[in-house]
C-alpha cells in the first residue's frame, strides 16, 4: 500500500468513526453502554474471525497480546464515548474528542521522544480555547459530565492512536485489527454482567443501527485503522481527525435537530480552524522533509 492510498483509507475510517456519533446515541436509546459495545464488538469479532481465520491460527503469542492489549484500551475510549453520549449532544462531543488532533502531538513527544513545533502548541491552544466556547458557553452554563466524559475520551483516543501507530509496524495490521476487536468484546462482556443487565435492541431502528455500528464502525472502521496506520506517521493519523467534527456535526445538526449558541458555533470554528491548520503544518514539515532527503 502506498503512502497516499493509506491516507485515503485513514480519511474513510475517520469518517466511519463519525457516523458511529449518530447510530450509538439513537441506540443508547434501548441498550445500555456497556452492553450496546459488548454486542457491537462480539458480533464484529464472529464476523472478522470467520474472515481471517488462517491468520489468526498462525498469530504469535505477542500478536495476539498486542492486539487484546489494543482492544482494552478501546474499550475503556468507547465507554467514555457512551457516556458522553447518553447525556450530551453529539455535536459537543465530536468536537472535544476529537481535540484529539492535537493531543496525538503531546502523546508523540510523552512517550516517543518526539519533537514539538511552537506552532503546533499554538494550535493546541487555540482548539483548547475553541473546546471551552463550545462547552462552557456554546452549549450550556458549565462542564457538565458529559463533557468531562468526553474530553477523558479525547486522551484515550489520542493514546489509542500512538499505540497502533508503533503495534501495527510490528504486526500483522489486518491481526491486530482482529485482535482488538476480540479484547474490547472480552472487557466490555465481563463489564456488562457485572455492572448491567444484559439485553438486545427492542426494535427494527435499534437493529438497523447495530448492524451499521458492527459491518461500517467496527468491521471497517477501527478494524482497518491499524492497516492504515502502518504507512503513516501518528501524528498524520491524527491530523486527519480534522474531517470527524464536521462531519458528525452536520449530521448531529440535520437529523437530530441538534443546535448550537452563537458561541458555540464560534468555538466549533476554533476547533476547525486548529485542526486544519495543523493539518497544513504537518504536510509542510513532511514536503521539507522529503526534500532534504532527496537532496
Amino acid at each position: 500500500m502506498t503512502h497516499m492510498q493509506a491516507s485515503v483509507l485513514m480519511v474513510l475510517v475517520v469518517l466511519a468513526r463519525s457516523i458511529a456519533y449518530l447510530f450509538s446515541k439513537t441506540l443508547l436509546g434501548e441498550v445500555a453502554p456497556l452492553c450496546l459495545l459488548a454486542l457491537r464488538f462480539g458480533l464484529a469479532f464472529a464476523l472478522l474471525a470467520i474472515m481471517f481465520r488462517k491468520q489468526l491460527l498462525a498469530a504469535s503469542r505477542a500478536e495476539l497480546a498486542r492486539g487484546l492489549g489494543l482492544g482494552g484500551l478501546l474499550a475503556a475510549l468507547m465507554f467514555c464515548e457512551m457516556l458522553a453520549l447518553k447525556i450530551t449532544d453529539t455535536t459537543v462531543v465530536s468536537f472535544i474528542e476529537n481535540t484529539a488532533v492535537v493531543l496525538v502531538l503531546l502523546a508523540a513527544a510523552a512517550l516517543f521522544g518526539v519533537k514539538l513545533r511552537a506552532s503546533s502548541m499554538c494550535c493546541a491552544l487555540v482548539a483548547l480555547g475553541g473546546v471551552a466556547l463550545l462547552t462552557v458557553c456554546g452549549t450550556h452554563a458549565s462542564i457538565g459530565a458529559g463533557d468531562g466524559f468526553a474530553m477523558a475520551a479525547a486522551v484515550l483516543y489520542a493514546l489509542f492512536i500512538v499505540v497502533t501507530a508503533r503495534f501495527s509496524r510490528a504486526c500483522d495490521p489486518i491481526l491486530l485489527g482482529v485482535a482488538q476487536m476480540a479484547g474490547a468484546f472480552a472487557v466490555c462482556a465481563v463489564a456488562t454482567f457485572a455492572l448491567e443487565t444484559p439485553s438486545l435492541p427492542q426494535s427494527a431502528t435499534g437493529w438497523g443501527c447495530l448492524a451499521v455500528l458492527v459491518l461500517v464502525c467496527s468491521v471497517f472502521g477501527f478494524t482497518f485503522q491499524p492497516v492504515a496506520q502502518k504507512y503513516i506517521s501518528a501524528v498524520q493519523a491524527g491530523m486527519t481527525c480534522a474531517t470527524n467534527p464536521a462531519c458528525a456535526s452536520v449530521v448531529g445538526v440535520l437529523v437530530l435537530g441538534e443546535q448550537l449558541t452563537p458561541l458555540g458555533w464560534c468555538g466549533a470554528a476554533l476547533v476547525l480552524t486548529a485542526l486544519i491548520i495543523s493539518t497544513l503544518l504537518g504536510n509542510k514539515a513532511r514536503e521539507g522533509n522529503s526534500a532534504k532527503a532527496a537532496e
